[in-house]
C-alpha cells in the first residue's frame, strides 16, 4: 500500500521484481517495519513468500536474520507468523524459515 501511493508505474515495475523473487504482494517488503516492529525490521528483513501451487495459504515466509539473532527469531516464531498472518487477514503463512547471515 505504501509503494502503491508513491507512483502507480513505479509500483508495476518494483512489483514484477519482486514477483521474479519470491514476492507476489510487494507490500510486505513495504511494510515490514509495520508489520513486525521497527525494531525487529532493523534486524530482520524478508526475503521470500512462497505458497503451494494454486494456494494463497500455507505459504512459507522466509526472513534473513543478522548473525546471532536468527536464534533470538527462531524463539519469536509464533509472534511474526501472527503479525504477519494479521496483516494478511486471514491465515496466510503457516511456515518461517529463518536464514542467518
Amino acid at each position: 500500500m505504501v509503494l502503491k501511493n508513491a507512483h502507480p508505474v513505479l509500483f508495476k515495475v518494483a512489483e514484477a521484481a519482486l514477483k521474479k523473487r519470491g514476492f507476489p504482494n510487494a507490500d510486505v517488503i513495504m511494510a515490514w517495519p509495520k508489520i513486525v516492529g521497527p525494531d525487529l525490521a532493523k534486524v530482520t528483513h524478508p526475503k521470500s513468500l512462497s505458497f503451494p501451487a494454486h494456494s494463497r495459504r500455507e505459504g512459507t515466509l522466509t526472513v534473513i536474520a543478522g548473525g546471532a539473532f536468527a536464534l533470538n527469531l527462531e524463539m519469536m516464531r509464533l509472534l511474526v507468523l501472527e503479525r504477519v498472518n494479521l496483516y494478511f487477514g486471514y491465515t496466510a503463512v503457516t511456515r518461517l524459515r529463518i536464514v542467518q547471515t
